[in-house]
């Protein structure tokens, strides 16, 4: 059975701020002219590409249908059954003035056969959101708007980390790279030899 995985490195991107596709291909048979097309819908400017480095040859075509564009990579039929392909989508977000949802999707065809469909939504702020910690009259000013954007972006992923810190403390949740680190503080540690299910459950 073919089977694809189509995700994007962020979910929340603003206006002028690059955006990348990854895409999965998973192949469980040999088949004729097979085609991975990865649609991106108007707002999405495609602007790079890389292909699975076991096929260093390859490169997409880039096709525009009216509603955006269209990557397509023409895979033809040296699949090894079993084997992964990875492929990236390097995008720049347009500037649309309003809040929108871009959808892409990725489809796996042989011929006239659809083997596999993933789709992904991301959402596109106009304004930072950032503006809504200011008096009122700055949200008229487009400049701070884009402004604060900068330091949203900068501060995400430090965000994100403060969002999500009660899985650090979670046993069952905690990397495993913090094992060690977590059994510190009820004083225990954890034996490295242990399978990695063994010293969660002794944490527990």
């Amino acid at each position: 059975m073919n089977r694809i995985a189509h995700v994007a490195d962020f979910y929340r991107r603003y206006p002028g701020e690059t955006l990348t596709y990854f895409t999965r291909v998973e192949v469980g048979e040999r088949l004729p002219d097979v085609v991975l097309r990865v649609y991106l819908p108007e707002g999405l400017r495609p602007e790079g590409y890389q292909g699975p480095s076991s096929r260093p040859g390859l490169a997409p075509e880039v096709e525009a249908d009216g509603r955006g564009y269209v990557v397509v990579w023409r895979l033809g039929e040296r699949l090894t059954p079993g084997a992964r392909y990875e492929f990236q989508t390097q995008t720049v977000v347009a500037t649309p003035g309003r809040e929108w949802s871009p959808r892409s999707r990725a489809v796996l065809s042989s011929g006239e056969r659809v083997l596999a469909a993933e789709g992904v939504t991301v959402v596109v702020e106009a304004k930072g959101r950032y503006l809504r910690y200011l008096p009122e009259i700055y949200e008229a000013d487009d400049f701070m708007g884009r402004f604060l954007m900068l330091f949203e972006s900068f501060w995400a992923p430090i965000e994100a980390q403060i969002s999500s810190i009660a899985a650090y403390f979670d046993p069952d949740l905690t990397p495993a790279r913090f094992l060690p680190w977590l059994g510190s503080w009820v004083g225990v540690t954890p034996d490295e030899n242990l399978p990695e299910e063994r010293q969660r459950r002794l944490l527990k």
